[in-house]
Order: structure tokens, then sequence, then C-alpha cells
């Protein structure tokens, strides 16, 4: 549990708080009177300090203004950042529908503004659950409202900042940019706070999307030092499949092999027909690296029956097909299979320009086709951050140019050395 203290010196007289929370709430001092079998000059007196309210008539003023949980006297306000860490504890365990049941209860923190510190607690651990629901907006609300304030919070009130700011950024697609925040909380974890193991994986999920693969196996196997229990989150599932899938692409397949063959152990007899489907695509991307193009086709084919039509994971599956036929020569198989993708791909760039590269690649004594592929193709692959695909693509066109001999000799030097960049960048962890 991430602990969060506040200062307890920091205290407002309690007429001062009835006040507040009768006001938020809109209620009259009339009609608050009328509801808690009091009088308005009584509630009045109070508000200002010159009556002390008995313990029965501040709970029927509590219960009026619906202020039962909240902190109105003075000591109340551990109890109550107690609730807010119990409550921080479910929405990292990602039980989102009992996560909202509880920040019903908690909400009226907010008609107290005289309680800073709990306010903003309240507000970075709500902007965490809103992040979880993909309630963008108010998330976005919240932080906007946070950061000018952020030289003056705590280590532990900057840490969960940024990692919403990165959880925030993540939600566009914006890796590199939320690598940048929660880079910035793992620093604060460096200075003495707990590790975190969604922490580990958002990083190492952000070093996979930006093409940064041994930096993303470096954070992955410390999440899994870190995981304890099936509640835990990520589950060990995400983290040894994303394990996987670095390591297919760094070339170690048969250590990819054996945390596959444990990923699809755990999901084979479970009702998630999506795991099991991302751990078949996986098992064909790796024996099309391993080139044993049939046995990927066969794995591929069956992750179809897991996977719905109209998502990425579909288009990938087509794709990876699709490069399967053309490393075995077969044009004439592919081209339709390309001209369909091309078509179910019309909502993605990505995959657009994935089978758009793909039917040029079969076409490369054409000069359209060569320039299309160096062009247009890499530098958006390189853009994107798509690492491994740009570095395909450009050992493709080096063996063309290769074959074709001296009068392409400064274009294949081109390619080869953009590829040796790309393995320094994507193996060593270097900068592209």
């Amino acid at each position: 549990m991430w602990v969060i203290l506040i200062n307890r010196h920091n205290t407002v007289a309690l007429g001062v708080k009835i006040k507040e929370m009768r006001i938020a709430r809109g209620v009259t001092q009339d009609e608050l009177a009328s509801v808690a079998s009091s009088d308005s000059p009584t509630i009045s007196k109070i508000e200002n300090g010159n009556l002390t309210c008995s313990d029965d008539l501040l709970w029927e003023i509590k219960k009026a203004l619906g202020a039962e949980n909240i902190p109105l006297l003075e000591g109340e306000q551990e109890s109550f950042l107690e609730k807010l860490h119990e409550w921080y504890d479910v929405i990292s365990k990602r039980n989102l529908p009992k996560a909202s049941a509880i920040r019903d209860d908690l909400s009226a923190i907010t008609c107290l503004p005289s309680e800073k510190e709990l306010n903003l607690i309240y507000a970075l651990f709500e902007c965490r659950l809103l992040l979880g629901l993909n309630e963008i907006e108010p998330a976005k609300k919240i932080l906007a409202s946070i950061e000018p304030k952020i030289d003056s919070l705590t280590d532990i009130q900057r840490y969960h900042f940024y990692y919403n700011k990165g959880t925030f950024e993540n939600k566009f697609a914006r890796h590199k940019e939320a690598l940048d925040f929660y880079m910035k909380a793992f620093d604060l974890t460096r200075r003495g706070l707990k590790e975190s193991l969604s922490l580990y994986y958002n990083i190492a999920h952000c070093h996979y999307k930006n093409g940064l693969y041994s930096r993303s196996i470096t954070f992955l196997e410390k999440a899994r030092e870190l995981f304890s229990s099936e509640e835990d989150t990520p589950s060990m599932f995400h983290i040894e499949n994303l394990l996987a899938t670095n390591f297919i692409r760094t070339n170690c397949l048969q250590t990819a092999k054996t945390l596959l063959d444990k990923c699809y152990k755990s999901v084979a007899r479970g009702e998630d027909k999506t795991s099991i489907g991302m751990v078949l695509i996986n098992y064909g991307y790796l024996y099309f690296k391993a080139e044993k193009y049939l046995k990927a086709l066969d794995y591929l084919n069956e992750a179809e029956a897991y996977i719905d039509q109209d998502t990425d994971y579909s288009l990938e599956i087509l794709y990876q097909k699709a490069r399967c036929l053309v490393a075995m020569n077969r044009a004439t198989s592919c081209a339709p299979m390309l001209k369909t993708g091309i078509e179910r791909a019309t909502g993605s760039d990505l995959y657009q320009s994935l089978f758009m590269a793909l039917s040029h690649l079969l076409s490369l004594n054409q000069i359209d086709s060569r320039a299309y592929v160096e062009d247009v193709a890499i530098p958006y692959f390189l853009k994107t951050r798509n690492f491994i695909v740009a570095l395909d693509y450009c050992e493709s066109l080096a063996a063309y140019y290769s074959k074709k001999g001296k009068g392409y000799n400064g274009k294949r030097l081109k390619m080869v050395d953009l590829a040796r960049n790309l393995y320094k960048s994507m193996y060593e962890g270097g900068v592209l």
C-alpha cells in the first residue's frame, strides 16, 4: 500500500466544515435545522463557533448532509485517509465496480475544500479509477488541476501524478510521452518509495511499443520478481506473454517458446478466448521467425477461431499469414489476402501501411514499388517506432539491391547502415 501522510496540524474548526458542507450541498440553515431536528439560530451559532455542537446533533447534521463518513471532527482525518488507501488498493487491483461503489461513499470529501490534502489524495486516486474506466475527460480535468502544483507535492503525491499522466498518454497511444512520465515515477521509487508491479509492466509495455525490446525485457523481469498472487494486476499471463513477444523480436526463440508454452497452459482451459488467440498469434510469429512457415500458418489459422473479426488482432493474423506466403514465394495466393487486408484496415493507418508495404514487396522490380518501400513505408515505420517492421523492409531492400549488383551498391549500403542502427536500438537499448 502507498501510504500518504497528511499534516495533522492543519486543523479547521468544526463549524467552518459544517458550513462548507451545507453550502456545497445547496442547503440553507433553515433546511438543515429542520432535517436535523434543530433550529436555525443553533445552526448559525455552531457554524460561527459560538456554540459547541453536541454529539447527537452532530450525527443528525452529518446524516442530513450525507457526510456520515466525512472527517468533520479533529482526529477523523486519519481514519478517512485509511479508507482512501483501502480504496486505492481496490483500484490498483482493477476491481473497478467495487472501486466505483466506494467512490460514491468517499466523494463527499470534495464538499470540504478546507481539507486540501485529503482532497488532493482523493483526486489522485479518483483519476486512476477514471482512467481505468476510460472516462478520459474528467481524468484530464483532474490532471490539469494538479499539474500547476507539482513542485509543492510530496514525492508520493508526485509519483501518483506521474503514474496517472503516463496512463493518460498511453490511452492515446502516445507511448514515448507515456514512457517519459512513467520513468519520472520510476525515478521516485529509486529514491526510496515502494516498487510497483504495474509501473514496471507499463514501462515495459511502453519500451516495447517504442521498439526498445531489451529494455522492455529488463522491466518485465522486474515485474515478475514482484508478482506475488493471482490478485496482482497485471496477471502473470500478461507479463510472460509480453516477455515472450520481446524474446521473439530479439530472436531468443527457445526462451520465447518456453514462455508461450507456459502462457498457453494457463489460459487453454479458460473462457478468455482473446488471451488464447494472443498466444496462438505469438506462436505463429515465433515459427515465422524460425522460417517454419507452414507451422506458423497452422497456428495463425487456429488463432482466427478465438479472435473477433473487427479487432486489430484479426488484422495482425491476416498480415502474418500474408508474410508467410510471401516468404514461401506464393505471390498468387498472397495477392487476394493483401487486397482483403487493405480493404479491412481502412480505420488503421498502421495496418494500411503494413499491407501496402507487403504488396509492394512482391514487385520490387518495379521502380514505383521500391520507391514506396524506401521513401514511404520505412520512414512511416520509423516515425511510429515500429522498428522491427522497418528492419524487415530494410533487410529486404538490402538483399534486393545486393542481387542487382554494383550499380545499386550505394542504396544497399544505405539500407545496411539503417538496419545496423535499428539492431543497436532494439537489441542493445541504444537510441536511434
